[in-house]
C-alpha cells in the first residue's frame, strides 16, 4: 500500500509513504519526499507494483513456473507452438534457469543468457528472439501471478541482422519456364512420382508446405477449379499432427484451367481415389535396411506428404540437376506463386486470399519489391513544365 500526501510548507512538498509485510508476516515501512508531484505518484506507482506480490511464490524455481506457464498455455495455442515451446524449455532455458528461484532472476542473468547462446551456438537473431520470448513468457507469468513485481526480461536488448553484419537470405522466385525445368528433373529424377505434378501445384497455388501435407482428396474440386483448404498436417514423434490453418480459417484457392485438368487426371489414377479422406499427395515408405543406404523407398499413399524428406532427397538433387539456386526452399515456390499472379495481372487483393493472409498488409508488407511498380517507366511519361519563349529553361551557373 502507497500513500501520497502534500505539506507545502516544506521544500519537497510530496510526500510517498508505503508499507509492506515480509515472508515472515513483519511489517516494514518507507517514506520519501519530492520536489514535483507528477515525479510522486510515478514513485508511489511504482512501489505499488513492486510490493503487490507473494515472496513466498518468488522462492519457487524457474523449473516450477515454467511447467505452471506451460500447463496456462493448453487449449490457447496450437499444439504445434506449445510444442515448440517446450523444445526450447528443455534444450536451452532450463539447463540455465531450471533451478533458480524465479525471485533472483535479474536482467543481467538473461541478457548474458542469450548472448552466451548466440555466440556460442551462432544462432540467427530470429532464433535467439525465440529463446528470449520463452524466457519472457514464463517471467511474465510469474508477475501475473504475483510471484515478482517486474518481468526482468524486459529490459535485454537483442541482437539484430544489421548488429552482427548478417544479410537475410533472400527469396527465391522462378518464372513459369524454371518452373517447368525443375517439374522436368523432378520427373526425370523417378518418373514413378507424382511429384513433378505437385512441385508445379505448388508454385501456381502458393499452399504452405503444411497445407500441401493436410490436403485429402475431397479437399480438390476439380469441376469448379476450387481447391478447399481445411487443415495442416505436421509430422512428430510416433505420427502426424492435424492442426487448423494458420489464421485457424479454411480458405478457397482457384485453379488455372489446365492445372485443374491435370488434377483430375491425376485423381482418376490415384489408388485411394474413393476415399474422401485419404491424402492427396502420397509419402514415402522407407525400410530400415533402405533408411541406412540412403534409399528413397517406395510410395505410401495413406501417408501424407513428408516435407523433410522430400526437401533432402527429391528436391535438392532436382534443383541441381535443372541448373537452378540450390538454396532455394520449399517456400519459396509460394513465393513464386506471388510473383507469377502479379506477372499475369492478378489484382493484389486476390493474390492475398490466394495466399491466405490475414489482409492486403501483410502481402504488401512480405512481397513490397514483387508489386513496386517500375518507376522509371512513368518518369518518361512525365512532361516538362512549359517554356514561355518555346526553348527548354535552362539556368546558368556561374
Amino acid at each position: 500500500m502507497a500513500t501520497l500526501t502534500t505539506d507545502h510548507s516544506r521544500p519537497k512538498p510530496y510526500e510517498v509513504r508505503w508499507s509492506w509485510y515480509d515472508a515472515d508476516g513483519k511489517r516494514h515501512s518507507r517514506k520519501k519526499r519530492f520536489v514535483t508531484k507528477k515525479s510522486a505518484e510515478s514513485h508511489r506507482r511504482k512501489v505499488t507494483v513492486e510490493r503487490e506480490h507473494d515472496p513466498q511464490q518468488g522462492k519457487e524455481s524457474f523449473r516450477e513456473w515454467a511447467a505452471k506457464f506451460t500447463k496456462s498455455k493448453e487449449g490457447k495455442v496450437s499444439a504445434a507452438y506449445l510444442r515448440k515451446i517446450n523444445g526450447i524449455l528443455k534444450s536451452s532455458v532450463l539447463p540455465e534457469f531450471g533451478s533458480t528461484r524465479v525471485d533472483q532472476i535479474n536482467t543481467v542473468d538473461v541478457q548474458e543468457y542469450l548472448d552466451r547462446i548466440q555466440s556460442e551456438r551462432n544462432l540467427t537473431p530470429a532464433t535467439v528472439r525465440h529463446h528470449w520470448l520463452v524466457v519472457s513468457g514464463v517471467l511474465k507469468y510469474a508477475v501475473k501471478r504475483k510471484a515478482i513485481p517486474l518481468n526482468p526480461a524486459t529490459g535485454v536488448e537483442l541482437p539484430t541482422d544489421k548488429a552482427l553484419g548478417r544479410i537475410k537470405p533472400e527469396a527465391v522466385f522462378l518464372t513459369p519456364g524454371e518452373v517447368a525445368k525443375l517439374a522436368a528433373a523432378m520427373a526425370e529424377q523417378d518418373p514413378t512420382t507424382p511429384y513433378a505434378l505437385m512441385v508445379t501445384f505448388m508454385a501456381y497455388t502458393g499452399l504452405r508446405a503444411s497445407e500441401v501435407s493436410g490436403l485429402n482428396i475431397d479437399d480438390v474440386d476439380t469441376m469448379r477449379r476450387v481447391l478447399h483448404v481445411r487443415r495442416t498436417r505436421s509430422k512428430v514423434r510416433g505420427g502426424w499432427e492435424v492442426s487448423s490453418t494458420k489464421n485457424s480459417t479454411s480458405r478457397r484457392v482457384r485453379l488455372p484451367e489446365w492445372l485443374a485438368l491435370d488434377l483430375a487426371a491425376y485423381l482418376g489414377a490415384h489408388p485411394n481415389r474413393k476415399e474422401p479422406s485419404a491424402p492427396l499427395w502420397p509419402g514415402r515408405k522407407i525400410h530400415d535396411a533402405q533408411r541406412f543406404k540412403g534409399g528413397k523407398g517406395g510410395l505410401d499413399w495413406s501417408r501424407p506428404w513428408d516435407r523433410d524428406a522430400f526437401y533432402k532427397r527429391h528436391f535438392k538433387p532436382a534443383l541441381a540437376a535443372a541448373g537452378l539456386p540450390e538454396r532455394m526452399r520449399l517456400h519459396d515456390l509460394r513465393h513464386t506463386c506471388a510473383s507469377i499472379l502479379q506477372s499475369a495481372g492478378v489484382p493484389i487483393e486476390h493474390i492475398s486470399k490466394q495466399l491466405g493472409h490475414r489482409n492486403v498488409v501483410v502481402t504488401q508488407a512480405i512481397y513490397a519489391h514483387v508489386f513496386d511498380t517500375d518507376t522509371a517507366n512513368f518518369m518518361d511519361t512525365v512532361a516538362a513544365p512549359p517554356s514561355t519563349t518555346g526553348k527548354a529553361s535552362v539556368t546558368q551557373l556561374a
